[in-house]
């Protein structure tokens, strides 16, 4: 009778320990350069970032256009009293100052757009990324390019699947 409260109690143990056991980790890696060259291709973000562009380079280019008007006007109008080149020098310069001014702050605001849509980009693919694994049960997500990982079967590469569920949440979301 002892033998056989001894061996239950030893069978229950294993069972127990065998459960536990079914709680695993389950590691998967991820390869964030895909993700974010995807993501660059995407078109919203290159439409958004062009239009910036083109505002900036169209100011640019007005203002450089009336700094070559003057100039011509200095250089071709030999009738200018010398108050008024003067004047138009004088015009030249504060406009030229402001042409460098507004290439350094529309650069400023172009880094400063692309800065915003990375931490946007980031914020993305980090839910993507906890989503995906949530579904498909990984404890732990590592970044192949940080993590020194040096190889992992293919089947623990959620990549595809986190760039797959960017695309149909973009698609999800143009349908609103």
């Amino acid at each position: 009778m002892k033998k056989l409260l001894l061996i239950a109690s030893l069978a229950a143990m294993i069972s127990a320990s065998l459960i536990a056991e079914e709680r695993f980790t389950k590691v998967g890696i991820i390869y964030i350069e895909q993700v974010f060259v995807m993501l660059a291709k995407d078109k919203e973000v290159r439409d958004a970032l062009n239009i910036v562009v083109s505002e900036a380079k169209k100011k640019i280019e007005t203002l450089a256009a009336e700094v070559n008007q003057l100039k011509q006007k200095l250089e071709k109008d030999t009738t200018l009293s010398d108050n008024r080149k003067k004047e138009i020098k004088n015009d030249i310069d504060w406009k030229t100052d402001e042409l460098a001014r507004l290439v350094k702050e529309q650069e400023t605001g172009v880094v400063q757009k692309g800065e915003e849509y990375s931490k946007d980009t980031l914020r993305k693919i980090s839910e993507a990324v906890k989503a995906v694994a949530r579904k498909d049960g990984y404890t732990i997500i590592l970044m192949k390019e940080e993590s020194g990982v040096i190889f992992a079967e293919p089947e623990y590469d959620i990549t595809v699947r986190v760039i797959d569920y960017l695309k149909k949440l973009a698609r999800e979301a143009e349908k609103k």
